[in-house]
């Protein structure tokens, strides 16, 4: 091979976090035979069909998704938390590799251990959401991230609104698209905050049902607590009142004044105010039960 081709041979790995393909290997002119050498010294090493790590490159957890997506098969496509850790939508990096491949096609699964936990989803996908991102097929952005808010939940969701990532006209179209989808379910009360607005119906339902699941002294919803302001939940003996913050994507300038001046109003009255945001309700209902809990001892010591 000359100089040329090793040249470009490095540039390919350069650019790919040490991960490469039979094919691009012969674009190199190297041989299989070549190939099957730097295989057999450690040089490299087979972490798939036809695709292959040099061993001086770090294996990554772009590499890792990288031989992934390019081991399971010509038409597969990254989707949920690891497409949107690729995108640079979320840093936290993905337990898990989900790759999406076609039904009824027999797809390659990744053979070496050392690209960590990689599962294949089977669904056929809408030509709109099959895109490509640094040379690795990944699903669209509405799709990337109703795939991953059913794993990573509402914060990440509101996240991606609020950075703009998304609109939620394309989530709900997208959300259309795949009824039945893995994870719809999780996300359907998420779309539903999200399309109503700041204190959506949603998310005071959400409320509602997680303190009526809890032994809790006596509540009451929508309680005018201080003219012209009401409060989500009222725990009026004890003078503490709940309420569940809209989805940050929602918040200006305005509603941010409002809220000051509410809280104000409220406090002034002798009410301590709760603040819980749907992620509080839905993924951390302990904790947020506990946090209810003390004040309302607290309240009780104070007045006893």
């Amino acid at each position: 091979m000359g100089t040329a081709d090793r040249t470009k041979l490095r540039r390919i790995l350069a650019g790919q976090e040490g991960i490469i393909t039979l094919r691009q290997t012969a674009s190199c002119g190297l041989h299989r035979s070549a190939v099957a050498r730097r295989c057999a010294s450690g040089e490299w090493r087979t972490v798939g069909p036809g695709v292959f790590h040099a061993t001086d490159h770090r294996l990554t957890i772009h590499a890792r998704i990288r031989a992934a997506v390019w081991s399971a098969g010509r038409r597969a496509v990254l989707c949920g938390p690891a497409a949107a850790f690729w995108r640079g939508y979320t840093r936290t990096v993905p337990a898990t590799i989900h790759v999406t491949v076609p039904r009824g096609r027999s797809a390659r699964k990744p053979l070496s251990p050392t690209l960590g936990d990689v599962q294949l989803w089977h669904r056929n996908l809408h030509d709109d959401d099959r895109t490509e991102v640094r040379k690795v097929a990944i699903t669209s952005p509405a799709l990337t991230v109703l795939d991953a808010a059913a794993l990573l939940g509402m914060t990440f969701l509101d996240r991606a609104l609020q950075a703009k990532k998304v609109t939620v006209e394309d989530l709900v179209a997208a959300d259309a698209r795949y009824p039945g989808r893995r994870g719809a379910r999780v996300v359907a009360p998420m779309l539903d905050a999200a399309a109503a607005g700041a204190r959506s119906p949603a998310e005071r339902r959400a409320l509602a049902m997680l303190l009526g699941s809890a032994d809790l002294p006596q509540w009451q919803l929508n309680y005018p607590a201080v003219e012209p302001y009401e409060v989500d939940v009222a725990f009026v003996a004890h003078k503490v009142a709940v309420e569940i913050d809209g989805m940050a994507y929602h918040s200006d300038a305005e509603a941010f004044q409002r809220d000051r001046a509410r809280g104000n109003a409220l406090t002034g009255a002798g009410w301590v105010v709760l603040h819980f945001t749907w992620a509080d309700v839905v993924e951390r209902p302990e904790q947020t039960l506990a946090i209810i809990r003390w004040h309302l001892a607290l309240a009780e010591r104070h007045s006893a």
